[in-house]
């Protein structure tokens, strides 16, 4: 019952303005590409294609280029009457002169080229054609007679019984032609629903309904036991032999021609008829007992067929071909100028949001009311477009404008206005009802809200009703300031914000979850938030993101212009059962959910019937959405779940190379690496065919690749097999099946394996021979070089344990020179005493590559001895050597030890103000390594490196830098383990180098 009120509603509304109603259409003539605009009959074939029978010839049409078929093309004639769709993809034309012929593969097959065609001549014109489910080909004529085609050739099955029209009339006792044929499932076959058709001769049946003639009747290849076709009392739906009256209107209303076109049975269930002088009509499905839509009035149809698109297309007799776009039919448009918003009251009054803060009321009684919204003086009225109407469980209307908040309350039989809020410092945004009465505001420096304190009355049917009191509102103190996008009101009362931060929930215990910190995508601006029906899945729209869908802190999925949304700009959503609607400036987005996931995303666009792309509001009342535009309301109705558009046939032009040797040349296979040619390919697409899209590759296993393109130009292909496929998708619709083409490019004869071998047999012998020489000289050449290189780095390692001298040297002149300053000549004395005796066994141990770990350890102590001097006390030292250890048979490089020993005392003691002591323990471990560790604990090596941080400083320690290099040249001449570790001990201090050694 509400469906009907609501369709009466509609028609009051196409009633008000239904001067402003457009049947918005793409047509074809002559001066298009069409061979002749008197179109006899038309029909789409499995790869999409549109086939038109004409007068001059037969037309293909894909969408963009229309192909023009003629008598020396192969076909009988060029006056066809008819088209046939065979089981196989074949599309057989039947000819005025009774000529069959039919097309496959690219060729026109008629009687001088096939040998099954070559009695296919019958001298009167072809009416119908009908292929069985054995494939045979049944053909009706003029005369009435009937023919079956098959491979044993043509065979007559008798005419049609003459029948008495009237008496005295004109035709009477002349033979009618056969229209049509079916095939019941028992494999009889009936011509024009009531002659079943025996051997030799044709029995007529009693039936209740009788075919009035001409092409008032419908056939699908799918369904070839059921046939539609007009009566004198109706529709009448066929069905093997069992008969029914469609219910339609056509019952009371016959539309005054004499003459039909053929019958189209839609994807919905409509019923379209055409009729020749008088224009279409559409019985809905969903309205049996409405009155038809009426299109074309005056002209003369032919056809109306629907194709995979949902596109309906009309073919007329002298005015060519007109296409109705997919969705069309189910859309009302009215010319308002901008709508901002909309919504619809319980009384089925529509309320239109303007611009200059005035809204539009259509009622049920066909009228229309204009209201101004109450402004404050200084408020230029010009500036306040209605943003946003909502209609609350109290059944008033809440406007929105930049700035003023405003309801309006039905008083007997007026509306009356009372401003809410009213604000100059920020505009209003975006705005939430909650189902517990509270209401949050997002403007442009916070966030408002009413709680459901005051504001609810009582529950009815399990929901809250708001009372008459008007809330009051509050600041976000969490939200304050920032400048604010969007605010959602979810059935736990939190509060969901999208603000210049990114999107933010507070719950009811006023805790704040940012969920930028779970996902990054959440810092952008966030526009516009619903709920889906699920009560847990969050839809909403980022701006130039597209939608993300969030769930329980979870980001389950998200939809962009890369999954066939028409951009990543959506300016609201509305949800409805488990349908989103998403507006924007490229039209509008129907996104249908099942199981948690989104199974099927359509748009609707101008080309549908809309207005204008530009959508700025969406309502879901019902069986229809109430859509604003920047041209005025659309309203969709009818199956609103919709069907996913069929994916458009790719093709390959011609399966042809067009290749290119040199630049004005064209060649053709065999192809080689230097080829250059082109591969052009198209699609099948009726609407809007610049929106397809296309992918490629060369071969299976490799990626595909996007392009809008439709050529695609190779050069320089190495030799191999290739495997060039092509697919297409449309307006959001899967990729449709490949089609492909394959090639090989062949080698150079210098590529090819027979030469190669050649070569490798007459290359063997000499490369055996020089092999044979070279092998020696080569063996010589590196044994030389790998003597060179040990020399090398026998020499690198002596430099660089020559450069210690000097960095020692200076050392000691540091510390001489202190003991001078501080008038210490004793202690001066003393050290250059013990510095000749250490330098000279320092230039005893420069040459030497290795030394004994006895050596070492004199060598060291007599080192420590000298830094005791200078440091006294405040430094000690100690050796702990393994009483098992052989130190004259342990030889080490010289000068190993003292770099370590130099650094732990002057970057670990001395910078402690109570100093230390130094361990230096030597034991050997598994395997003949060597352990020595050096231990202090001083500052530790780890504060030591952030006190230089804190204070910087340009010196840096050469020799462990020296020292470290020279261990790895020493590594790579023996072979042999040099490993160093130096670590801190403890947090307060101490440092611990380890050194393994191979002995």
């Amino acid at each position: 019952v509400m469906q009907k009120h609501l369709f009466v509603f509609l028609l009051s509304l196409f009633a008000v303005f239904a001067d402003a109603q457009e049947f918005k259409h793409r047509q074809f003539t002559t001066s298009n590409g069409l061979s002749s605009t008197t179109i006899y009959h038309a029909l789409q074939d499995r790869n999409g294609y549109l086939w038109l029978a004409t007068d001059a010839g037969v037309t293909r049409f894909d969408g963009t280029h229309f192909k023009q078929y003629y008598k020396d093309d192969g076909l009988g004639d060029n006056d066809i009457i008819h088209l046939l769709l065979g089981r196989g993809g074949e599309v057989g034309f039947l000819s005025y002169n009774g000529v069959f012929s039919f097309y496959k593969n690219e060729k026109i097959y008629n009687p001088t080229n096939h040998e099954y065609l070559k009695n296919a001549s019958f001298g009167t014109a072809l009416y119908s054609g009908f292929q069985d489910s054995k494939g045979n080909v049944w053909l009706g004529c003029k005369s009435g007679e009937v023919f079956q085609l098959n491979s044993r050739g043509v065979t007559s099955y008798g005419q049609k019984p003459v029948e008495k029209i009237a008496k005295n009339a004109k035709n009477s006792g002349k033979a009618s032609p056969v229209s049509f044929f079916h095939e019941s499932s028992d494999g009889s076959i009936w011509a024009d629903g009531i002659y079943k058709i025996e051997y030799r001769h044709l029995r007529k049946g009693r039936f209740a309904y009788e075919f009035i003639g001409g092409n008032a009747f419908f056939t699908s290849p799918e369904k070839r036991n059921e046939v539609l076709f007009l009566s004198e009392d109706g529709i009448v739906r066929m069905t093997d032999t069992v008969q029914e009256l469609v219910p339609t209107s056509y019952l009371t209303k016959k539309p005054a021609v004499k003459h039909f076109g053929y019958l189209h049975e839609d994807r919905d269930g409509n019923i379209w008829l055409p009729t020749i002088g008088d224009g279409v009509y559409c019985y809905r499905a969903a309205y049996s007992s409405a009155l038809p839509d009426h299109y074309l009035e005056g002209q003369k149809v032919s056809t109306v067929l629907e194709d995979h698109e949902g596109n309906h297309w009309f073919s007329l007799l002298g005015e060519g071909l007109y296409m109705l776009p997919a969705n069309y039919e189910n859309t009302l448009g009215y010319n308002l100028g901008r709508v901002n918003a909309v919504t619809t009251t319980p009384d089925r009054t529509a309320w239109l949001g303007l611009d200059d803060a005035k809204i539009l009321l259509v009622d049920l009684q066909s009228q229309k009311t204009e209201l101004n919204i109450p402004l404050p003086s200084g408020i230029d009225r010009a500036d306040q477009n209605v943003l946003h109407i909502h209609c609350d469980n109290q059944h008033r209307i809440w406007a929105m404008t930049p700035n003023t908040i405003t309801v309006f309350t039905r008083k007997k039989e007026k509306y009356l206005p009372q401003t809410v809020l009213t604000e100059r410092r920020y505009t209003y945004k975006n705005w939430s009802f909650g189902d517990d009465g509270s209401i949050a505001i997002a403007h442009s420096k916070g966030v408002i809200r009413s709680y459901r304190k005051g504001a609810l009355s009582h529950k009815k049917d399990g929901q809250w009703l708001y009372s008459a009191e008007i809330p009051r509102f509050s600041e976000v103190d969490t939200f304050k300031n920032k400048i604010t996008y969007s605010v959602f009101l979810d059935k736990k009362h939190s509060l969901w914000v999208g603000n210049i931060e990114g999107l933010f929930e507070q719950t009811v215990s006023k805790r704040l979850i940012r969920y930028s910190n779970y996902y990054e995508e959440f810092g952008e601006k966030i526009k516009s938030m619903a709920l889906l029906a699920d009560n847990q899945t969050m839809v909403l729209a980022a701006e130039g993101f597209g939608l993300f869908f969030l769930n329980d802190k979870h980001l389950i999925g998200r939809l962009s212009r890369y999954d066939s949304l028409p951009d990543n700009v959506c300016r609201r959503v509305f949800v409805s059962d488990s349908i989103v609607w998403c507006t924007g400036n490229h039209g509008l987005t129907r996104i249908r959910f099942k199981n948690g996931k989104y199974a099927q995303i359509l748009t609707y666009k101008s080309a549908d019937g809309l207005l204008s792309d530009e959508i700025n509001d969406v309502f879901v009342a019902g069986e229809e959405v109430f859509v604003a535009t920047s041209k005025g309301l659309n309203i969709l109705r009818g199956n609103l779940q919709g069907v996913a558009i069929a994916p458009p046939h790719v093709y390959i032009e011609n399966k042809l190379f067009e290749a290119k040797r040199q630049p004005d040349t064209l060649a053709t296979p065999p192809f080689y690496p230097d080829s250059r040619f082109q591969i052009n390919y198209d699609a099948v697409a009726y609407r809007e065919p610049e929106a397809v899209e296309y992918r490629y590759r060369l071969r299976e296993r490799d990626q595909w690749l996007a392009t809008k393109n439709t050529t695609q130009a190779f050069s320089q292909l190495t030799a191999g097999n290739y495997r060039f496929e092509v697919q297409a998708r449309h307006l959001g619709s899967r990729w449709s099946d490949s089609d492909f083409l394959e090639f090989t490019i062949y080698p150079f004869w210098y590529q090819t394996w027979w030469m190669t071998f050649l070569m490798l047999i007459a290359l063997g012998g000499s490369a055996f021979f020089a092999a044979s020489r070279l092998a020696k000289r080569q063996q010589d050449k590196e044994t030389q070089q790998l003597q060179a290189e040990k020399r090398m780095i026998e020499l690198e390692q002596q430099a660089l344990q020559s450069m210690m001298n000097p960095h020692f040297i200076f050392n000691v002149m540091n510390s001489v020179q202190y003991f001078l300053n501080h008038n210490e000549k004793e202690a001066a004395n003393r050290y250059l005493s013990q510095f000749a005796k250490m330098l000279r066994t320092n230039l005893e141990y420069s040459n030497k590559p290795f030394i004994p770990l006895e050596d070492e350890l004199a060598y060291l102590k007599l080192y420590l001895s000298l830094e005791k001097l200078r440091c006294g006390d405040k430094m000690h030292y100690e050796f702990v050597v393994e009483d098992d250890l052989d130190t004259e048979y342990i030889q080490l490089p010289p000068m190993l030890l003292q770099p370590y020993v130099e650094n732990a005392i002057w970057h670990g003691i001395m910078p402690a103000e109570a100093g230390g002591k130094i361990t230096i323990c030597i034991s050997e471990i598994e395997n003949d390594i060597l352990c020595i560790k050096i231990i202090d604990n001083g500052i530790g090596i780890d504060n030591s490196k952030a006190a230089k941080a804190e204070n910087p400083s340009n010196h840096h320690s050469l020799a462990l830098t020296l020292t470290n290099d020279r261990l790895r040249i020493m590594q790579q001449i023996t072979h042999r383990i040099y490993q160093v570790s130096i670590a801190q001990i403890a947090p307060e201090g101490g440092t611990e180098v380890t050194m393994l050694l191979s002995v």
